[in-house]
């Protein structure tokens, strides 16, 4: 793991070596979950998951890429499953749409990427 820290690049092992004494996971409280704690990388997934495609950051992203169709479908099947929301049913954090329609180009993107292209 590499971090960048104004003009120094600091370099870390992605393993921990003595996790069942280091403070900062005692603090996060994640010894008791079926998780190796001797993975940087496993432990920040963990921690913070994926975002749903309805999140605005992913949406931000695919109007940048020039998804807008995507986008819109995203949009449209978010409002069918908000207006029949129920607390107990969890709203699928891919809205039910296949994956492929996310690495599928737009001729809009393509249009976009070939105006970009030098």
């Amino acid at each position: 793991m590499v971090i960048g820290a104004g003009n120094q690049l600091i370099v870390h092992s992605r393993k921990i070596e003595d996790a069942k004494s280091d403070p900062v996971l005692r603090a996060l409280r994640i010894e008791g979950h079926a998780l190796k704690v001797d993975d940087v990388f496993g432990i920040v997934e963990y921690l913070n998951g994926h975002l749903p495609v309805y999140h605005p950051q992913f949406l931000h992203q695919c109007i940048l890429l020039g998804k807008t169709k995507l986008v819109e479908k995203i949009l449209t099947r978010l409002y069918k499953e908000l207006r029949d929301f129920h607390e107990e049913i969890p709203i699928n954090g891919f809205l039910d749409i296949p994956m492929e329609e996310f690495l599928e180009h737009d001729e809009v993107s393509n249009a976009f990427n070939s105006f970009w292209t030098f």
